[in-house]
């Protein structure tokens, strides 16, 4: 979408680069709190 409004720049492929980055970063580190919720559980189950 931001390249069809502004055309191909450096610019224009670092930000779409950067917003897919912080999404990555977003999405790890939630599964790494759920992992520690899931693996907390398990451990008392023990």
């Amino acid at each position: 979408m931001i390249m069809k409004l502004t055309g191909d720049h450096a610019l224009t492929n670092a930000i779409a680069t950067g917003w897919i980055r912080v999404d990555n970063l977003w999405t790890f580190g939630g599964l790494m709190i759920m992992m520690k919720k899931y693996l907390h559980k398990a451990g008392d189950r023990r």
